[in-house]
């Protein structure tokens, strides 16, 4: 007998009851996408509070406040953010306020038997909690634990007054502070000889300080260089590990290969075979350098084509042969590319010095730190979890004030997070350990880049259902209509394949109320989804941009982009600005969509903008502060004089200089300062020295009182820095130096004034922080200009403010809109960053490192499995950015190839990932008719081409970034041309200046080289000896010399030819081929022709540099060398 699906509606309703009512075993609760777990974890405190918590504390002649003060004290709520807590907090406070007013909460559901007390006296239970709702526990992870180690400082091994060093910023001046001590004594440092192999390699000082701050941040400690990385015992782990790889592809792959014909697959199956063999018959005593010797006779080939597999890059016959086992061969291909890479080149001396450099800095670095008080916020996790663990008694003490322990965002969590909540609430003695309720999604794991892991959260559900735990699911829906639900389960169910630690199983949310049974958007002119293909139209017609620019395909988008929203907004779609927002996985060309919304007008809201500390009102008023922090940082000083707010004419600078002004205004310590006369007095000696008739001196005639001013502040600035407090010294910033009423009256004045605002609120929060003291915020504001970093604190969405919200989708995680716009899906994420130089992982539960690019033997196995772990949570934040989404949904960008399915591992982007989701006859019958719209196969979906619509709307901006009236068509056609010719200039100025003259010939043979690298026979030894024995004879003959025999010469630099070449197999047969080609030059016509000409030689390297005649393209030039 088949049994029906449970319906999934009343299985919803079930687990929220029994989430309200279980309070004797844990719980676990896997909330989808809008399910409303806030409002459950607030029902489930405050069934808590007025049920069984009360029952446990009420007594006999005890009075309401004191139960109640006694129950709310001893609930800790953990959350992952500090908005999360607070809005968590303030909605427990109104939960209690219904309750004592007689109505339930949202989501009130517990079970009859949990809350045994009439109406009446939950209303007053509820009503003497509400009054004691500030003693409520709610926080992030970060704070409780440092709120526990603020409370066992001595027992933790912290200073008393410990700090959070929450930029880094004290520790990074720590750690050059060592490292420039270090320099000082080097002469008779015993480890002389390895800064000296460092430098040889590379790594300078600036490297050293970057790896000691990533080393603290990691937790490393220093004894950790102290093992040696290559020991017998690495030998045999790496070892264990190989063979294990290579069994399980010899299970996998078996004779499915043996039909595939290629050179390449064939010898990569051959060489694997060969290795498998070997390894078998290694010895189980052999060392490190025994197991390398083996891995050192796999060809390159091989190592790269296991790296192509992992990615799922099969040929079509290779994918015919493995079938449906081409996952599960990815995967253990990528495992032996990842054992085979550190030992075909250990690194030994390279990493013996690291470490001895690194060693002894690392513990005077953290021994200081250690004495200063500076923490992380990792170190706060680690050294918590660390206390609990080690310290019984202090851990029972701390269980002992929790009854109820909640946290929310469990998906998020790493193992030190998950050993902490054990800690707390699986260990000891069942009676005495706090209910424990966990909130998470597995679907919503996107912090990978941050620790997140998927697998630490697994097992710890495996352990709470161990300890007598239940799960529950939460599938009904309170945000999105059906249609979009509906197309998160076409984008994502099919790319979701379910496997332990790495992906969990996709699961329907099912939509409620008003929302299951509308279709989001009822208007002509809109449908609730829309695809977006973004694609240009090229040489060969539209479709994909070809090449690795997308520059076109985002143009194209933003345009469009903001086109739309400016109709939705002035045809009243959308009310307000804030129904809307643009999801974008990577911020790296947001400002060309911001770009977009200032020409059209529309106003946005960005948490945190790229090159911020680039923008010229933001670096004007960095420099400001650096005047006031440092007197004497004369290049702060001349970057405020030449600013907005004072415009010192550029012919004026030198004379002004010439009266010692400099160094005047070093001494101008206050208003009543000497130094001020003495600057009056410079002032006007420089008006009168002023040359006239330069540009901008005459059109600026009233600069020295500017000038004048401008002291005048600065000494009131500099007095109110040592006398008021952080608020007020930014208060007079603000009203002293106007610099917001200058940048308002600018074109975009709007956007200007509000990056000002941004840079005071920042400065504020630093200075009330008290992160660092003067110098150290100077030296911030100072490498943030140079470097032109992002705003130095993100801040969290102003939901509130009237305008289009712009973010990357792990911001908007939480949130929700009316309109989502998932743009740029063709842009790939933060895998192309750079590495860190110093990194710490974990693997077998055995730490490996990378110290300046050199790793331990199992630091590359590690990698790989946080690789797979990234590429997972690709699809996974798909499902985080869809679901934002509650009326409509776009989905835009340059879109793969219609119709193609892409392994979700192999995907580098969104993109491809849903590419199948467009169907290729469709599409093409689409661009035949050079439709801009076409409705899809599902009801309620549209797809756009924004190539075959209008692109510009007829709407003039005021200075408000307000639309005003219509202007004229040919007005219209003027600003349509313009906008084409600026981003015209745009892709002239995006192309390097110097071209090379020979790059087109470059690019043609890589593309060939990439093309045939599967096709190509194999040469007798490898390619990248022949190009190292090619360049070493390029550069013989760069050095011979002309007024000599040349054949003699020839011989002469046999030897070192030959030396060049290493070890290895192929060494013997490369040998032989260097003597060979050195034998034909030395006899052949090139040499004796060569000789010919040696009086008329100028250069054999003739550097060239020319305009460049490319239409289109002024100012450009073409370099080059001239090769004899």
């Amino acid at each position: 007998m088949i049994r029906p699906a449970p319906d999934p509606i009343l299985a919803d309703e079930a687990s929220r009851r029994l989430a309200q009512s279980e309070f004797e075993h844990p719980v676990v609760v896997v909330a989808g996408a809008g399910t409303g777990k806030t409002a459950l974890l607030v029902a489930r405190v405050a069934a808590w509070c007025v049920g069984p918590g009360w029952e446990r504390h009420s007594e006999q002649g005890v009075d309401r406040q004191t139960v109640a003060r006694r129950v709310i004290e001893r609930v800790v709520a953990i959350t992952f953010t500090e908005a999360a807590a607070a809005e968590m907090a303030h909605k427990i406070g109104i939960a209690f306020l219904d309750l004592a007013a007689g109505d339930p909460p949202v989501g009130w559901d517990p079970d009859p038997a949990v809350i045994t007390v009439d109406r009446e006296e939950v209303m007053q239970r509820a009503r003497a909690l509400s009054e004691e709702g500030h003693r409520l526990v709610v926080s992030t992870i970060h704070a409780f634990c440092q709120r526990l180690l603020a409370t066992y400082p001595l027992e933790a091994g912290l200073h008393p007054r410990f700090e959070v060093d929450a930029e880094g910023a004290r520790i990074e001046a720590l750690a050059e502070e060592v490292v420039e001590e270090a320099l000082r004594g080097l002469g008779a440092d015993p480890n002389y000889g390895d800064w000296e192999r460092l430098a040889v390699e590379g790594v300078g000082p600036a490297k050293i300080v970057e790896a000691l701050c990533q080393l603290v941040e990691a937790g490393v400690e220093p004894e950790l260089f102290g093992e040696d990385p290559f020991n017998d015992r690495v030998a045999k782990v790496s070892m264990n590990r190989l063979l294990s790889a290579l069994n399980l592809f010899a299970d996998l792959v078996g004779d499915r290969l043996a039909v595939v014909s290629g050179s390449v697959s064939e010898s990569t199956r051959d060489d694997i075979v060969e290795l498998r063999q070997r390894m078998i018959e290694l010895d189980s005593t052999a060392s490190i350098d025994d197991l390398a010797a083996v891995a050192g006779l796999v060809s390159p080939k091989t190592v790269a084509r296991l790296k192509k597999w992992s990615r799922l890059d099969f040929t079509g016959s290779e994918s015919d042969c493995l079938g449906d086992t081409g996952y599960e061969v990815a995967a253990v291909s990528g495992e032996i590319a990842a054992a085979l890479d550190p030992l075909t080149d250990l690194h030994r001396d390279q990493l013996a010095a690291a470490r001895a450099v690194v060693a002894p800095l690392l513990d005077v670095l953290q021994r200081r730190r250690s004495a200063a008080g500076l923490v992380t916020f990792s170190d706060l996790l680690r050294r918590a979890e660390r206390l609990l663990a080690d310290s019984g008694g202090v851990r029972r003490e701390v269980v002992a004030g929790i009854d109820h322990l909640l946290v929310d965002e469990f998906q998020d969590t790493d193992d030190v997070q998950c050993r902490l909540v054990e800690w707390l609430a699986l260990t000891g003695e069942p009676a005495a350990r706090p209910s424990l309720f966990i909130v998470g999604d597995p679907k919503q794991s996107i912090y990978a880049w941050r620790s997140a892991d998927l697998a630490a959260y697994d097992a710890f559900v495996v352990r709470v259902v161990d300890a007598g735990g239940v799960t529950v699911d939460l599938v009904r829906n309170f945000r999105s209509v059906t249609p979009v639900l509906d197309e998160v389960e076409r984008l994502v169910a099919p790319v979701m394949r379910p496997e332990e630690g790495i992906q969990p199983r996709f699961q329907r949310l099912e939509a409620t109320g008003d929302r299951r049974d509308v279709p989001g958007i009822d208007h002509p002119e809109w449908m609730t989804v829309e695809h977006w293909v973004t694609w240009p139209r090229g040489e060969e017609g539209v479709g994909p941009e070809k090449g690795s620019s997308s520059r076109t395909t985002s143009a194209l988008e933003a345009g469009a982009l903001a086109a739309d929203i400016r109709r939705l907004h002035d045809q009243g779609v959308i009310e307000e600005w804030s129904d809307v927002a643009v999801l974008l996985r990577v911020t790296t060309a947001q400002e060309e969509l911001l770009q977009a919304f200032r020409e059209v007008g529309i106003p946005y809201e960005v948490a945190r903008e790229r090159d911020y500390y680039r923008q010229r009102e933001v670096v004007e008023m960095a420099a400001l502060v650096r005047c006031v922090l440092e007197p004497t940082d004369a290049l702060a000083l001349l970057t405020v004089l030449r600013s907005d707010v004072v415009g010192v004419p550029d012919a004026a600078l030198a004379p002004l200089w010439d009266t010692g002004f400099p160094g005047r205004m070093a001494r101008l310590s206050g208003p009543d300062s000497p130094a001020a006369d003495a600057l009056n007095e410079g002032i006007e000696t420089a008006r009168v020295a002023a040359p006239s008739g330069l540009s901008g001196g005459d059109a600026l005639p009233n600069w020295p009182a500017a000038v004048q001013t401008a002291v005048e502040v600065i000494a009131q600035l500099r007095r109110s820095l040592r006398e008021d407090p952080p608020d007020v010294f930014v208060e007079k910033i603000r009203t002293l130096w106007l610099a917001e009423v200058t940048a308002a009256v600018r074109y975009l004045g709007g956007f200007r004034r509000a990056r000002i605002e941004r840079f005071l609120d920042d400065l504020e929060s630093t200075l009330v922080g008290g992160e660092g003291g003067d110098a150290e915020l100077a030296r911030f504001l100072r490498v943030a200009v140079e470097e032109g970093q992002e705003s130095r604190v993100p801040v969290p969405p102003d939901l509130k403010t009237d305008a289009v919200h712009v973010m990357t989708i792990h911001r908007a995680k939480g949130l929700d809109f009316e309109h989502v716009y998932v743009a740029q899906i063709h842009k790939g994420g933060r895998g192309g960053g750079a590495r860190n130089i110093a990194a710490l992982r974990r693997i077998d539960d055995w730490p490996e490192y990378r110290l300046f690019g050199w790793m331990t033997p199992g630091f590359a196995a590690a990698e790989w499995v946080q690789t797979q772990k990234t590429r997972a949570e690709m699809v996974r934040l798909l499902y985080v950015a869809a679901t934002r989404a509650k009326k409509r949904l776009v989905i835009s960008g340059g879109w793969g190839e219609p119709g193609v399915e892409v392994f979700p591992e192999s995907a580098p982007d969104f993109a491809r990932l849903i590419g199948r989701r467009l169907d290729p006859e469709s599409m093409a019958r689409q661009i035949d008719a050079e439709a801009e719209r076409q409705e899809d196969e599902f009801p309620h979906v549209l797809r756009v081409m924004p190539v075959f619509g209008v692109r510009f709307e007829a709407v003039e901006v005021t200075a408000e970034g307000q639309p005003g009236w219509s202007v004229p068509e040919g007005c219209l056609q003027r600003a349509v041309e313009l906008a084409a010719a600026r981003r015209a200039a745009a892709d002239r100025m995006a192309q390097p200046v110097f071209r090379s003259a020979s790059a087109e010939a470059h690019d043609r043979l890589r593309r060939a080289e990439a093309e045939g690298a599967d096709s190509m026979v194999e040469g007798p030894f490898d390619q990248g000896l022949a190009m190292t024995l090619g360049t070493a004879v390029h550069e013989m003959l760069e050095v011979l010399d002309l007024d000599r025999e040349l054949t003699p010469q020839i011989a002469e630099h046999r030897a070192g030819i030959v030396s060049e070449l290493g070890s290895g197999r192929d060494r013997e047969e490369a040998g032989r081929r260097a003597e060979e080609l050195l034998t034909r030059i030395a006899e052949g016509e090139c040499l004796r022709r060569l000789g010919s000409v040696a009086p008329n030689v100028l250069s054999r390297e003739l550097p060239v540099l020319l305009w460049s005649e490319e239409e289109g393209a002024p100012g450009a030039v073409v370099s080059g060398i001239v090769d004899l």
